[in-house]
């Protein structure tokens, strides 16, 4: 006769694997590849993965030489670094690093391949980019008819930066000013009137070596613009008002529409030099090419008097933003930021692609309301298309006034990007000022679930942080698995499980809360429960990976459960991620898989020990002690349970053998009878001092759960 608990599980909001040091591990070994690929004190770009085959890394000026190691996944395959042979675990020979100017463009490649039994290679490869010495950057000159201050700034993190060099000619010699890093700026007073000067400005590294110097140079008399004229009137007027013939910083932003290009015309003091625009050089009285005005961003125009002779005097910024405003024409990549004018549609699509880095958007509500306001029929959709630059995070800011508009309208808000849609519904907007993101990250990633394997790379989607951390976002991600993994995709939501359905080509499911999300493929099927009484409860668990099984795709059911496995499953169970005190337990050693476990089941009241301070973690636990731990997880309010009253539920006396019930357990026994989780076994007993099992734990699990779903 068979024997079955059906026992009270804990409700898990944290993924669950049944784990045990002796169990073995999945193997997801390559064969025929590497197990490690490192560079000496020169970290890669990647972190290592065998499935991953070409890295990247950069280093400084300074650092000339390194030493490679790989690691073969077999003991029979060979190694070779570019083309010489090289041995598994040991690091090679020295090898240098190319630098500009020797190498147009300081990179150096290094090819290891594996050579295995039957003559298969497998190539890897790293490209180092050494970078050159770093020049100063943004120099401007300001100054008077006797004095000129030089003024840069340095590279940010670089840390080949020495001293900087100010060289320039003073009375028929050449003068050369070394300076500490923490200068900013070179001031020479007693200058002629109407003479040039020019002015040599390099960095050191620490090798006192330097790359090409940045030239500028400086005349009272020559060097300025008198004025700055565009094609667009509203951008003249705040110029006529702001520009001066001192070098300086201008910022100008448009309150609504915009041009989506602006050209400029200078006007300089002598006729004789020209004016880089951007580096484009432009005449006096001459009209530059259009530059672009992309909206939601800021473009930086730089104005920089040349000379005749080469030199270059004063130096003028503009910085022009653009807000995102609504537009009659088609949205497309190469036309962003416009809105699609559709008024027999029930949706307005405000386009933000851009083509690169990280783009934060700001939408104008009040363009936006104008447009909304003039539909004739109802708008039921805002949506945002942003693209999707690697390891780049596109953030759309909407204010409290646009987000209770929307509300009000009851238009949902969606983000789209061409791998994955967020949707909130009207109803759960929030009211206060939110900036949304989505930032889609280089490398796949199938989190800590032994089993998932990254189908995807994962993305980090924002909403607000903590301020907004119960509002629920409909999410649709696009995937394209092949036809032996499309029945097993899922998703991990911050790591965990979320229940999804996938259809045409689309994964969607619900998050809440800021959530970084990976598209999986959860583990191959069990082979050892088919006909088992829970295999359909061990395969529930499994596909959310709430257990896991071993190496051999077997899940080995009857397997009795230790004591510490068994609370090391409810307390990640629980989602309980505190960090507790050491036990008092003479018997649980410190940094031991389930101390954390442990700890935090004694501090919540879960578990005590024996009279000798002992927990015995290797022990196997019986069916009473699995109860009496679940029966104190019902009656405490921190776990936000109760005990539903069951007239009809057995007591503990209506089982054959409830003499065997230690008395101290007779309360929880009641508890979990009341709750309906446990109702002994046909032969109407419990089997108290029996062992538990990995199935009958799979079953109370699975039961809890859905009873709390259900509830």
């Amino acid at each position: 006769m068979r024997q079955r608990f059906i026992l009270l599980a804990v409700f898990i909001i944290t993924a669950l694997v049944i784990y045990h040091p002796s169990a073995e591990a999945a193997d997801t070994s390559i064969i025929d590849g590497l197990s490690s690929l490192s560079l000496q004190d020169i970290p890669l770009d990647q972190p290592f993965n065998p499935s991953i085959h070409d890295y990247t890394a950069t280093v400084n000026s300074e650092r000339s030489q390194t030493r490679l190691t790989a690691v073969a996944q077999n003991s029979s395959l060979n190694l070779r670094l570019n083309n010489v042979p090289l041995t598994s675990g040991q690091a090679s020979d020295v090898l240098t690093l190319e630098k500009q100017p020797f190498n147009s463009d300081g990179k150096t490649v290094f090819i290891v391949e594996t050579v295995g039994e039957k003559g298969t290679v497998s190539t890897y490869s790293i490209t180092v980019t050494r970078q050159p010495v770093p020049t100063v950057q943004s120099v401007t000159t300001t100054g008077t008819d006797t004095e000129v201050t030089i003024s840069w700034t340095l590279p940010t993190g670089r840390s080949d930066i020495k001293e900087i060099v100010v060289s320039y000619e003073l009375e028929g010699a050449q003068v050369f000013k070394v300076l500490p890093l923490s200068t900013s700026k070179f001031t020479l007073n007693g200058l002629t009137p109407g003479k040039t000067y020019r002015f040599n400005i390099a960095i050191l590294n620490n090798q006192i070596e330097s790359n090409k110097s940045v030239n500028c140079s400086y005349n009272s008399s020559l060097q300025k613009m008198t004025a700055i004229a565009s094609n667009d009137s509203s951008l003249n007027t705040f110029l006529d008002s702001s520009f001066n013939l001192d070098a300086g910083s201008l910022t100008y932003t448009y309150a609504s529409k915009a041009p989506s290009s602006i050209k400029f015309t200078p006007t300089l003091q002598t006729g004789t030099a020209k004016v880089l625009i951007n580096g484009e050089p432009i005449a006096d009285g001459h009209t530059s090419s259009p530059i672009d005005l992309p909206p939601g961003k800021t473009t930086t125009v730089v104005f920089q008097v040349a000379m005749i002779d080469g030199t270059f005097g004063n130096s003028y910024k503009l910085n022009i933003t653009v807000p995102f405003s609504p537009s009659a024409q088609e949205p497309s990549p190469e036309n962003p930021g416009h809105t699609v004018n559709s008024p027999t549609e029930d949706f307005i699509v405000l386009d933000a692609r851009l083509p690169s880095g990280s783009t934060e958007i700001t939408p104008s509500f009040e363009d936006y309301k104008k447009e909304l306001s003039a539909r004739a029929s109802p708008v039921h959709r805002f949506v945002v298309k942003i693209g999707e630059p690697w390891d780049a995070s596109t953030s759309i800011t909407m204010s409290n006034p646009f987000l209770n508009y929307l509300k009000a309208m009851e238009s949902s808000f969606v983000v789209q990007s061409p791998s994955v849609t967020m949707t909130i519904n009207s109803a759960d907007l929030p009211t206060n000022t939110t900036t949304f993101s989505i930032l889609r990250r280089k490398l796949p990633n199938a989190g800590k679930q032994a089993g998932a394997q990254a189908i995807t790379t994962s993305f980090k989607i924002g909403i607000g942080g903590w301020v907004n951390n119960r509002i629920p976002v409909l999410v649709d991600l696009m995937l394209e698995p092949d036809i032996n993994t499309a029945s097993r995709v899922g998703i991990l939501a911050n790591n965990r499980y979320a229940e999804s359905s996938y259809s045409d080509r689309l994964l969607r499911f619900t998050i809440i809360g800021d959530t970084d999300v990976s598209a999986i493929t959860k583990q191959e099927p069990l082979i050892d429960i088919n006909g088992h009484w829970a295999s359909e409860e061990i395969t529930w668990m499994a596909d959310r990976f709430l257990v896991n099984g071993y190496s051999d795709h077997t899940f080995r059911p009857d397997k009795a459960i230790t004591r510490a496995e068994f609370v090391d499953m409810i307390i990640k169970g629980l989602g309980i991620e505190n960090s507790p005190e050491e036990t008092e337990f003479t018997d649980v050693p410190k940094e031991t898989w389930y101390e954390h476990s442990v700890a935090v089941a004694v501090k919540g009241g879960l578990v005590k020990g024996d009279r000798n301070h002992r927990f015995r973690p290797d022990d196997y636990i019986t069916g009473e002690e699995m109860v009496s731990i679940i029966g104190r997880i019902l009656v405490n309010d921190y776990y936000g349970n109760d005990v539903p009253v069951n007239s009809e539920a057995k007591t503990v006396l209506s089982f054959e053998d409830a003499s065997g019930v230690s008395k101290w357990a007779v309360p929880a026994y009641t508890n979990v009878l009341s709750a309906g989780i446990l109702s002994g076994t046909n032969q109407n007993k419990l089997f108290p001092k029996a062992n538990g099992s990995r199935a009958q734990a799979v079953m109370m699990i699975y039961r809890y759960l859905n009873r709390q779903l259900n509830s």
